[in-house]
């Protein structure tokens, strides 16, 4: 079995042919049940505050477990970090394919079972996103726009039957949901355990004031880019309070993966033929002008389904062009210092908070209005992008 494998995996030609097969099985598995973890525990008797917490315990964890991951990627190498997320990746999902009357669940219950699933969570993405992000960044050579489209065009590919998918079965049984996802995590490791393993020195970040002031424009973007990964969960929750099934969620949410899986090979190429700058400009009005209308759409009209869909489609296309020039600044950074990888997940954190922490207090929809201003601050701060 195991020459199998390794005849089936020396078609793949390089690292990035390895990332792409794990990005594409490790991101359908995660589209898979992902997105449905908040509406999950809303469906569960879990308030709207405890849902917001889960997103806010795991990137909190997220935060604080980068900065270690780049030391220990020094002592074990890149790959074997990635290999070592899986763990924590089954566990977090083992906590809901275990039959738990959740109904049954006292208060304090509720609040632990939000931290811990937090926590693996948390523990996993660190693991996996500074280690892959750093992979990536040093093997990708040149046409660097057109790999990063192929990279996030496969996943979002794989992403947009998923939830479809994964919408049907958690209907049925939302435990076997999370079981299919476990199996199909384990298989996307499996390209790593034949390839030469890298040890890359200076990954770590080690945090001083210079290092902050010389990069501050930079972190001020990745805190507006961490608010925009933010805004991506407050869409699912707004859309569950219209929509209510697993069925049409995992619907709207294939659409937004669609989208954006249509536009990400186009923009990749846009970058390495004429730069960054104005596809990044566009990336940020547009999420800006979409985010503005929607709320206004939201507080004066009847905001139904047909919305919704509408919204996922035309957020899907323009999500792409602000986040794919920011990420390929930080690979062209990462080639030369990988610890900027490190740094950048500290500084996302910061922004992914500030929402979750916005959701906990104002109604969804004013988070998202408050969303589409910072998109004009990344302006300000990115004359050189």
């Amino acid at each position: 079995m195991a020459s199998l494998i390794r005849i089936a995996l020396r078609k793949l030609k390089d690292e990035t042919d390895e990332i792409y097969l794990n990005r594409a099985i490790q991101t359908f598995a995660l589209a898979l049940f992902s997105i449905f973890v908040p509406i999950f525990l809303l469906k569960n008797n879990f308030s709207l505050n405890l849902a917001i917490a889960y997103i806010f315990y795991m990137y909190l964890v997220f935060g604080i477990a980068s900065f270690y991951v780049g030391i220990l990627q020094e002592k074990i190498g890149i790959k074997k970090c990635i290999m070592l997320s899986t763990p924590f990746l089954i566990l977090h999902l083992l906590f809901f394919i275990f039959p738990f009357h959740f109904y049954a669940f006292t208060q304090l219950q509720k609040h632990l079972f939000v931290f811990f699933t937090g926590l693996t969570a948390g523990i996993y993405n660190a693991l996996y996103w500074v280690s892959i992000n750093i992979l990536f960044a040093r093997h990708a050579g040149h046409n660097l726009g057109v790999k990063i489209g192929i990279l996030a065009a496969l996943p979002s590919f794989t992403a947009a039957i998923a939830p479809f998918f994964g919408g049907i079965i958690a209907t049925l049984n939302a435990r076997m949901l999370f079981l299919l996802s476990c199996i199909l995590i384990v298989f996307s490791i499996v390209p790593f355990f034949f390839s030469r393993q890298d040890v890359i020195k200076g990954s770590a970040f080690y945090i001083n004031k210079y290092i902050i002031k010389k990069n501050l424009n930079l972190g001020l973007l990745y805190i507006v880019q961490g608010a925009f990964y933010s805004s991506g969960w407050i869409w699912l929750i707004f859309i569950y309070t219209i929509l209510h099934t697993y069925f049409s969620i995992g619907s709207a949410m294939s659409v937004v993966y669609l989208a954006s899986a249509l536009v990400s090979l186009f923009i990749g190429w846009l970058i390495d033929k004429h730069g960054n700058r104005n596809v990044f400009v566009f990336g940020c009005i547009s999420n800006a002008a979409l985010l503005i209308l929607l709320f206004l759409l939201y507080e004066y009209f009847h905001f139904n389904a047909f919305f919704v869909f509408l919204f996922s489609i035309l957020l899907g296309l323009v999500a792409y062009p602000f986040d794919i020039p920011i990420f390929a600044l930080s690979c062209r950074i990462a080639k030369h210092n990988a610890s900027i990888m490190v740094f950048r997940e500290l500084f996302l954190t910061v922004g992914r908070l500030f929402v979750l922490i916005l959701a906990f207090v104002i109604p969804l929809h004013y988070v998202l209005f408050v969303s589409a201003f910072l998109f004009f601050l990344a302006l300000l701060l990115t004359k050189n992008i």
